[in-house]
């Protein structure tokens, strides 16, 4: 990759490891984690430079890459903020007592504005890897000393084909799409969820990844393909990347996006 794009995505990182608003909470999180911050500096290039050169989900086990995943919810302009926004905003119509977030990566803004803040919500963090629960922990413990109360840590495995729980709604951001067999997962959690279950739902819209086992072309494919698996779509919105900010999408081209959804049963 070009020498460019490499200072622009130092250039990103810097923005947000030194800036006022969010330096001490990273500095203070690599403490927790034992993290250098050089290291985060290696895995963000990693992560960003080359999307097409890693073939499988083991990224996802490295502790480095959750505090990257955390950066990019920082990053000023960049589809991870607009992406928060959007699933703050579909969560906020639904007023769940309780949720789960599939696949979480790492605690995002609706957590501050929603779980945390109103207190309201009970919510349930799912993954695979121990990384993002030892991240998971670090950052929450750094929002709020009793987060507990309110959050509490689920070890699963989507391709183990086990239902993830009862809940009122399921938030499964770019999640479906690294599972062995994406329709088969997610109408197990369909089937077997309350009748009234909401599902949020985002599905990367573009040329398939070396580390996914399906994709879509297009909105009205993605809109058809939920349909079938037994989901009513009450909601949707697209949030594109940023082409001048989301370096990532270079090889993917500008008109990638995700496709939300907030959806119910049929």
């Amino acid at each position: 990759m070009s020498l460019h794009k490499k200072e622009k995505l130092i250039t990103l990182l810097n923005e947000v490891l030194e800036s006022d608003q969010h330096r001490s909470e990273i500095e203070e999180i690599l403490s927790i984690v034992k993290i250098p911050k050089q290291h985060v500096i290696d895995e963000f290039l990693y992560y960003n430079l080359d999307v097409l050169h890693y073939n499988g989900n083991e990224i996802y086990e490295s502790l480095g890459n959750r505090v990257v995943l955390h950066i990019h919810n920082l990053i000023k302009d960049s589809w991870h903020q607009e992406r928060q926004d959007t699933v703050t905003e579909f969560i906020e119509e639904i007023h769940p007592e309780k949720m789960v977030d599939v696949g979480f990566g790492v605690p995002s803004k609706y957590v501050k504005k929603i779980v945390l803040e109103k207190k309201k919500t009970l919510l349930t963090f799912v993954d695979l890897y121990d990384a993002a629960f030892k991240f998971a922990e670090a950052l929450l413990m750094y929002w709020q000393k009793n987060w507990y109360e309110h959050i509490e840590f689920k070890t699963l495995d989507i391709n183990s084909g086990y239902f993830v729980g009862f809940y009122d709604l399921y938030l499964l951001q770019d999640v479906i799409e690294h599972a062995f067999d994406p329709a088969g997962f997610l109408i197990e959690q369909i089937k077997s969820s309350y009748p009234e279950a909401v599902f949020i739902i985002s599905l990367p819209i573009g040329p398939i990844l070396p580390y996914h086992y399906i994709s879509w072309n297009s909105d009205q494919t993605a809109l058809k393909w939920l349909e079938n698996c037994g989901l009513q779509i009450k909601k949707k919105k697209s949030v594109y990347v940023n082409p001048k900010i989301d370096l990532f999408s270079e090889q993917l081209g500008d008109k990638f996006h995700d496709l939300y959804t907030l959806c119910i049963k049929k």
